[in-house]
């Protein structure tokens, strides 16, 4: 049995997300409970129990929403006006591929798990082990619509570049020989940024026709 003491401790503990206590998982269940407790008090308790005790704590099961705890407004507004300007800028004959960084991991994913009752349910989408990572790079191709991408085990410059390789060699395949004109970094990290291409012996009307 847990002390009134360990009880105040395990639901301050369980307002916060389970990595930060050192538990691999990304939402709170009877058995992440009986995993702290263990570690924690060294004593034993059954999910049952923990779960009894949740409730006891007046916690729920409900399904959060996301909340993207490194999300910036301000820096997505500044990224959007950017690119919206360099597309404006873009010249006839010419496309701008906008290239990033993607990626997807099962915290992000909004799994039922255990929260104060009468209180909005969120979970951070944080960063899991390497191995539980889904890492990809993406390029679209404005104004056609294309979009490129590429799988990798990790973000590295030479990923990047093979990356960056593989978008101009699509673009060339589909549109025919083309020079790179200008390059505008819009972020700070490994070639996320907006590439622009002049084509040779093509107008603008022409790259339209070409659109999906």
């Amino acid at each position: 049995m847990l002390s009134p003491v360990e009880l105040v401790q395990l639901r301050h503990v369980v307002q916060r997300p389970p990595r930060q206590v050192g538990l691999q998982t990304g939402t709170w269940s009877g058995n992440a409970v009986v995993a702290y407790v263990k570690c924690t008090f060294k004593k034993t308790i059954s999910s049952a129990t923990a779960r009894r005790y949740l409730h006891q704590l007046r916690f729920r099961r409900k399904r959060p929403r996301k909340h993207f705890a490194k999300a910036n407004p301000e820096a997505q507004q500044a990224f959007a006006q950017a690119l919206a300007h360099i597309e404006q800028l873009r010249e006839p004959g010419s496309v701008t591929v906008y290239m990033d960084q993607g990626r997807i991991w099962p915290d992000a994913l909004p799994r039922l798990g255990w929260f104060v009752r009468g209180q909005p349910a969120w979970v951070d989408s944080t960063s899991p082990l390497k191995r539980d990572k889904l890492l990809f790079y993406v390029a679209v191709v404005r104004p056609l619509g294309w979009v490129i991408t590429r799988l990798c085990t990790w973000f590295t410059p030479e990923t990047t570049a093979q990356f960056l390789a593989k978008v101009r060699r699509c673009t060339l395949d589909r549109l025919g020989q083309s020079r790179v004109v200008g390059q505008h970094l819009l972020a700070g990290s490994w070639g996320v940024g907006a590439f622009m291409y002049r084509l040779c012996g093509l107008d603008d009307q022409a790259t339209r026709r070409r659109a999906p």
